[in-house]
């Protein structure tokens, strides 16, 4: 209940301060230029005109890629961090992932500029976060697993006493618990290791196109360079 309350709140407070309250404050100042605008040719005696949309648009707000890329790192984080104690994040997710896609639709078409197009080879420094936080996920969720649920008991249920009401650890046990713990946390990180090493970064096709494209730009550079030393020497 505790998760789904966070990963909802945190939800409901992206949208609310990154399309809600923008676009109300960017009608506001539409608003107020309309205002004025009409204000002013009203008092000179000339029929009002309307802003234009490059005028209109020089009142948004630069697009910023940071923010996004926050957002899907800490949603990524709910998925991973806590997958065994609440393992329906992940579809809660899909339903936040539609709604997100509809917002930020909306802020890129009414609330931001247009952002300007820029090639890039990958996402940068949001990888190598990513790839630590997959790292310590193996870890919250083994030690969620051993200490911090009941999870342990229903496969060892050998390695628990009914005390007073309640399944309690045997005494003397509890080592054999951080052993199992330890074990499953290399299994499962070794594991993740040889995925890894077996499934490429990327597809070879990409990888052929991009050396092709590389081959062809100094292909090109080559070819400029033979052109202007060739031009130098007949000028000399």
């Amino acid at each position: 209940a505790e998760l789904i309350g966070l990963f909802s709140g945190d939800e409901i407070r992206r949208i609310s301060t990154e399309v809600v309250l923008p676009f109300a404050t960017e009608w506001w100042q539409r608003r107020s230029l309309r205002q004025k605008t009409s204000a002013s040719k009203k008092e000179t005696g000339e029929k009002p005109i309307e802003p234009s949309q490059a005028v209109m648009d020089s009142y948004l707000e630069d697009y910023e890629s940071f923010d996004d890329y926050l957002e899907m790192v800490i949603q990524f984080g709910y998925i991973t961090l806590f997958a065994s104690a609440f393992p329906l994040t992940s579809a809660i997710s899909v339903l936040f992932v539609i709604i997100e896609t509809y917002s930020d639709s909306f802020k890129l078409f009414f609330v931001n500029r247009r952002p300007r197009a820029r090639r890039s080879r990958g996402i940068g420094v949001w990888f190598t976060v990513m790839y630590v936080m997959v790292i310590m996920s193996i870890i919250t969720n083994c030690l969620i697993f051993g200490f911090s649920s009941e999870q342990l008991l229903q496969w060892l249920p050998t390695l628990f006493e009914h005390v007073e009401g309640d399944q309690q650890l045997k005494m003397g046990y509890g080592r054999y618990v951080v052993g199992i713990i330890f074990v499953v946390e290399h299994i499962v990180i070794v594991f993740a290791l040889v995925i890894e090493f077996l499934i490429p970064p990327q597809p070879d096709w990409v990888e052929t196109a991009i050396a092709r494209q590389d081959y062809l730009a100094k292909q090109w550079h080559l070819k400029v360079e033979a052109e202007h030393a060739r031009k130098a020497i007949k000028s000399d």
